[in-house]
């Protein structure tokens, strides 16, 4: 889709899914061991939750939804804002996408930008997903005066998980939280 004024986003992925590091489908999610296998594992921030970021790039919308994709700068969403996702048993494979839209300024134009994409058990921190896209960005002019140029994103995304739990999806910069969206996982 071509929209006038507008430049082209182009998405790279390193890793297409990341199930995290449990050694065994036996073992509980809570006691994963990690491993050198986490290609992100060198980044601190990646293990704990922080502070929302305060710099150019910020996620204005982010969600979990059944399934997303984007047409160039418009998202396409099915099945958005969970509050939880129910499993008719345990252990479950989890599969959604995190959808969401990321406001630019004029500064993050004409670049490369790698994001970050983790889904992490709130009371530990355990990874469940984790992967990254990098997005080239194309020197553009404004989308309309007045309004910041945006940038969506969709992250398809399955995990394992042994028992209900909360988990919580975090978008990163290196290592500055973009934004969040937490959702339960329980059972029928």
């Amino acid at each position: 889709m071509s929209v006038p004024g507008r430049g082209t986003t182009v998405i790279t992925s390193s890793a297409s899914r990341h199930h995290g590091t449990r050694p065994s489908a036996s073992m509980p999610i809570q006691s994963r061991p990690a491993t050198v296998r986490n290609p992100l594992q060198w980044l601190p921030s990646l293990s704990r939750h922080k502070p929302v970021c305060c710099g150019a790039m910020k996620v204005e919308v982010l969600m979990a939804a059944n399934s997303a994709k984007h047409d160039g700068w418009l998202l396409d969403v099915s099945g958005a804002g969970w509050e939880y996702y129910t499993c008719p048993t345990f252990p479950y494979e989890v599969r959604g996408a995190l959808a969401g839209i990321v406001i630019l300024e004029d500064s993050d134009l004409g670049m490369d930008h790698q994001l970050h994409f983790k889904i992490e058990a709130v009371d530990d921190g355990d990874i469940g997903f984790l992967t990254d896209n990098t997005y080239h960005v194309a020197k553009r002019g404004p989308a309309a005066e007045g309004i910041p140029s945006r940038m969506p994103f969709a992250v398809p995304f399955s995990f394992r998980i042994e028992a209900p739990r909360v988990m919580r999806a975090v978008v990163l910069k290196g290592d500055v939280d973009l934004g969040e969206v937490t959702f339960k996982v329980r059972a029928s």
